[in-house]
């Protein structure tokens, strides 16, 4: 498999899954008066939810090649909230993954006997694959890479909607879930608009 097939269907499955994403938000934001938006450009896939005084966040989703030539996904959120604790943030995404790495959610062959570990690999460490991108007057964005792991990649391009699942479950999910435990709207930074 080439580069340009491998980072083209990685890129593709990040471009289906934030437009699966802004299409459930939506299904229901003029009832809570919540904006739903994507955007796909160079800077990859990124989904914007807002709500006045409630919610106002950015996620993001892009490939990257590695110089050893592997590939890693990058999810991201933009961060708004004031003196946020980056460390609990690592030392939560470390005690999640380390059980959840492991686990094998699938029932049918050719995954059943597949953990997600086996497809894409995350160590949360700050730094490295967890870093935080700071500029004077925006929201920090927060970015955290997972490894796509080469060896059962074939299943992953063979079972697109399977692939769109597993960076949904695994990537995207638990760290939305893990930064709303951290978010407070009471305590978003003052931002320019940009």
């Amino acid at each position: 498999m080439s580069f340009d097939s491998v980072y083209h269907t990685i890129d593709h499955t990040l471009d289906e899954l934030t437009e699966f994403l802004r299409f459930r938000y939506a299904d229901g934001a003029e009832a809570t008066g919540t904006q739903v938006k994507s955007y796909h450009d160079d800077r990859g896939h990124r989904l914007k939810l807002a709500r006045a005084g409630i919610l106002d966040v950015t996620y993001g989703f892009k490939v990257l090649p590695s110089v050893s030539g592997s590939y890693f996904i990058e999810t991201s959120m933009n961060n708004k909230v004031a003196e946020f604790d980056i460390h609990d943030f690592v030392r939560r995404l470390a005690s999640y993954y380390y059980t959840e790495s492991l686990q094998k959610p699938w029932t049918h062959e050719p995954f059943r006997d597949l953990c997600y570990g086996d497809f894409l690999r995350i160590e949360p460490e700050w730094g490295t694959t967890v870093s935080r991108d700071t500029q004077e007057g925006r929201a920090d964005v927060i970015r955290v890479l997972f490894s796509v792991q080469p060896k059962h990649f074939h299943l992953l391009e063979k079972n697109p909607v399977m692939f769109r699942q597993l960076v949904h479950e695994f990537c995207f999910a638990p760290l939305q879930r893990i930064y709303a435990e951290i978010y407070r709207p009471g305590n978003m930074k003052d931002e320019d608009e940009g």
